[in-house]
């Protein structure tokens, strides 16, 4: 299926009357979607179906952040690891650079460096 959208309605806007009424306040979006292949158009609705509080997790690294991590002078292997898992060296730092899920793919985590 090769659908493609074409256009999304907020909830309360022109063209989404009959959708508030039939879902109310759990109603957040109505959106057309297009399949070229079929000729077909339809209309989806968003629906809210829980909501509960939630805070952010302060602790927690995105998988894509860059890290700096230390590999003292000497260990042979783990450098050509991280060298061939894309680490970068940072010379003004005088540490290695990688996206912290590769750090964590390689076990790692331990040699995070604060900045």
């Amino acid at each position: 299926m090769t659908y493609f959208t074409k256009k999304t309605l907020q909830a309360g806007k022109p063209g989404t009357e009959k959708w508030v009424k039939k879902y109310g306040d759990s109603l957040i979006c109505v959106r057309y979607k297009y399949d070229p292949i079929n000729s077909r158009k339809l209309k989806t609705v968003e629906l809210l179906v829980e909501d509960e509080p939630w805070e952010k997790n302060e602790s927690r690294i995105p998988a894509n952040k860059i890290v700096s991590i230390k590999v003292p002078y000497g260990e042979k292997n783990t450098g050509i690891l991280v060298r061939r898992a894309g680490g970068v060296w940072n010379r003004e730092k005088r540490l290695w650079e990688l996206p912290y899920i590769t750090v964590v793919n390689l076990g790692l985590q331990d040699r995070i460096v604060k900045p």
